[in-house]
């Protein structure tokens, strides 16, 4: 068999107490050691024996090999699992596709393990809007008691030599400033009105579209201005657009071409398909599905990573591009007095669905809009005294 190891793999390993009733009576806890292996081509936790261990670190990372007497029961456990890969073994093919992906993508290990175990798929909270309770005592106190209290909203360093009061007029009238003071996290929406297709062109177009271009280099190497920052000025992120409600649009999953400006349908659906691919895309947030449209983020990995090739940093600057992108849509929807909001997302289901290959692009944040409910039969957004600063202390 011609196998080798995959380059792709963490090990930890912990510590844990031996709870039998001898070491309690006598008060002498001894430790088990737990050895956890984490194939980033498997993407799952495995426990595993010390041997098991052994045997996997005997077999070579960076050179295929002929291996023959091994142990059979470990050999097709690991083989399954995408820490051991055979050349010429079919169940094997699509392991050593995904680590050929990591490699021609230029994906630095430790991003790879962020990004692969921060992922959720099939995960439903059940959270339904006719049982909500906004700021439930009842919920709070047993947070309280489970976890304490949380740290103050604020932080104040002690170690300071001077402290100089900021000095800054009331805006509040003027519209930009009205805008960014009016953005808030909207949870009701009335299911029964449509965002126009023009509201819907406004967001993708003033979000992630295209307002300027250059030539670097050769002609047909482009750089483009866009309305947020990006690393690099790489502009790396994609727009999917799930459509439950647009005037004029069918339901479905779409994606948004920079270059062209148009909407290409990749999946046609009912209105009522659309409804329940929102609900489990968001992991079971109802309200979710009740808004217009989901925007999800996907990042072209090699567009980042061409530039900043194995760099340690580089995929925390595609999600703060994606925070930025967020951003602006929250400040366009609410110009438009639309109501918007961020959720947690089964990234897996939704990749899945679009049929995006592992490791060359990813979904990491996804934004809804819709039209707001002021008269909602179950309110689910807070509403917010105003703030005044304190000037208890002005020593």
């Amino acid at each position: 068999m011609l196998l080798k190891r995959s380059k792709y793999i963490f090990f930890f390993f912990r510590n844990f107490p031996s709870l039998n009733l001898e070491s309690i009576l006598e008060n002498n806890f001894e430790f088990n050691e737990e050895i956890i292996a984490i194939p980033i081509l498997y993407g799952k936790e495995v426990k595993i024996s010390k041997k098991e261990f052994e045997f996997i670190i005997s077999i070579k990372e960076n050179d295929w090999a002929f291996y023959n007497n091994l142990d059979s029961e470990f050999l097709k456990k690991f083989l399954e699992i995408g820490v051991i890969l055979d050349k010429n073994l079919e169940e094997s093919q699509a392991f050593i596709n995904r680590e050929n992906t990591l490699i021609e993508q230029q994906w630095h290990i430790y991003a790879a393990l962020f990004s692969t175990m921060t992922k959720w798929k099939d995960i439903d909270v059940k959270f339904k809007i006719a049982t909500a309770k906004m700021d439930s005592a009842e919920d709070m106190k047993k947070m309280i008691e489970e976890n304490g209290y949380p740290p103050l909203f604020y932080h104040k360093v002690e170690n300071y030599i001077n402290k100089v009061k900021i000095n800054y007029p009331n805006l509040k009238e003027d519209s930009f400033f009205n805008i960014l003071l009016q953005r808030k996290t909207s949870r009701n929406f009335d299911k029964d009105k449509k965002l126009s297709f023009e509201e819907l062109s406004i967001i993708l177009k003033y979000t992630f579209g295209v307002h300027g271009i250059r030539s670097l280099y050769e002609s047909n190497i482009q750089s483009v201005k866009k309305t947020s920052p990006s690393g690099g000025g790489l502009h790396s992120t994609e727009a999917y657009i799930l459509v439950m409600r647009v005037e004029g649009l069918e339901c479905g999953m779409y994606h948004y071409n920079t270059n062209d400006d148009n909407l290409y349908l990749i999946k046609k659906y009912s209105k009522e398909e659309a409804i329940k691919k929102a609900y489990q895309f968001t992991a079971g947030q109802e309200y979710c599905s009740d808004a217009s449209v989901l925007f999800f983020m996907s990042h072209r990995y090699y567009r980042n990573y061409w530039k900043y090739r194995k760099n340690t940093s580089a995929y925390s600057v595609l999600l703060r591009e994606a925070g930025h992108l967020s951003q602006n849509i929250y400040l366009i929807a609410t110009k438009l007095n639309l109501g918007v909001f961020t959720a947690a997302i089964n990234h897996c289901n939704i990749e899945e669905e679009l049929e995006l290959k592992n490791f060359e692009q990813g979904v990491s944040v996804m934004v809804g809009v819709g039209i707001k409910d002021e008269n909602p039969v179950t309110r689910i957004e807070p509403i917010f005294n105003e703030f005044i600063p304190d000037d208890s202390d002005n020593s």
